[in-house]
């Protein structure tokens, strides 16, 4: 393959985790040195964290963020990118209005817009957090941990379509009181947003998302290949969870750590190491560099054949890797099985 797409969060390392294992980084490493593309395809948006990623291994090129709604070159500038339509902007901020599922006081929700906040600066992409009273939530010492850019808090989200939103990601807090069931979340946002094309990402009992019409990871790593002249079935591409699925199903190679959501392990080509265990390193030297060797041709000819040099220059017009041995059939019983064989 000529290109490794990668999960970052349950794939490449831990939920809002920063730092590469050694496995990882090296393969990570030899691809690019080998001149193979190396691309992330993440929900996160730019940030700290992807700085620290491109230190730790230099030449990861053109990537997806955003699940899909922004696609950008190895030099940071987009290359491809969707926004929200205002009339889906106006029916997330009415639903959650107040921090509220439907204005319900006993159904808190969290409420995100990654939003172009800055244009020009190093970090143009924030996140907005709805916070009535000011005051920071979970959520937001989350974003933090993780290394993405801090939050914007705003007591409301009045005007928010003029900043130009990517996405909302909308959080509750399960088991606890006051906090909105996600389940019902999602079938309210579904049917105030019917007709409107918005894709819904329903990601568990804590949270879902909401992306601009046709968005997704498949249509943002379709895109990205676009960009590097890749054919989809060039690429190997690694992800743990459901928003990986359309991503998994267009490439030459998905594969799912052996931690991964159960959609994803079935959606997946190949089910490899878990995340914990190097599984992007084990993917990546099993289909992109594989042990020195491990697709060579055995090429056995007979002594003084006098085919055998137009068949080396077939071979080597192909590209294909080979091991010559020349067979003498009046030797050892070894060398005629092997020939036979």
């Amino acid at each position: 393959k000529s290109i490794v797409v990668t999960d970052v969060d349950g794939t490449l390392f831990s939920f809002a985790g920063r730092d590469l294992s050694d496995g990882n980084r090296r393969a990570l490493t030899e691809c690019v040195e080998s001149g193979v593309h190396v691309s992330l395809a993440t929900g996160r948006i730019p940030g700290p964290w992807f700085d620290a990623l491109k230190e730790q291994v230099p030449g990861i090129g053109a990537c997806v963020f955003g699940n899909g709604a922004l696609v950008v070159d190895g030099s940071g500038s987009p290359i491809w990118e969707s926004q929200l339509p205002d009339e889906i902007v106006a029916a997330v901020r009415e639903y959650t209005l107040g921090g509220c599922a439907g204005g319900d006081s006993a159904a808190r929700l969290c409420v995100l817009a990654a939003t172009r906040w800055e244009p020009g600066a190093p970090h143009a992409i924030r996140y907005v957090e709805l916070s009535p009273d000011g005051s920071p939530s979970a959520i937001t010492s989350l974003i933090e941990r993780a290394g993405e850019p801090d939050a914007v808090l705003l007591p409301s989200l009045d005007g928010l379509e003029a900043r130009g939103v990517l996405k909302f990601v909308i959080w509750t807090l399960p088991g606890e009181d006051g906090w909105a069931s996600m389940d019902a979340t999602v079938c309210e946002l579904r049917a105030r947003l019917e007709g409107l094309g918005a894709t819904i990402l329903h990601h568990g009992d804590r949270w879902c998302e909401v992306l601009p019409p046709g968005v997704d990871k498949g249509s943002g790593v379709l895109k990205l290949l676009s960009s590097l002249g890749v054919a989809p079935e060039d690429a190997l591409a690694v992800g743990d969870a459901e928003n990986d699925l359309s991503m998994l199903r267009i490439v030459g190679i998905g594969a799912a750590p052996a931690n991964a959501q159960p959609a994803a392990l079935a959606a997946a080509d190949v089910v490899v190491p878990s995340n914990s265990d190097d599984g992007v390193a084990a993917a990546i030297r099993k289909y992109v560099l594989p042990e020195e060797g491990a697709n060579m041709l055995d090429f056995y000819t007979l002594d003084m054949c006098p085919f055998a040099q137009r068949c080396w220059i077939v071979l080597e017009e192909l590209g294909a890797s080979y091991s010559r041995r020349a067979v003498n059939l009046r030797g050892s019983e070894e060398e005629r099985a092997r020939y036979e064989r």
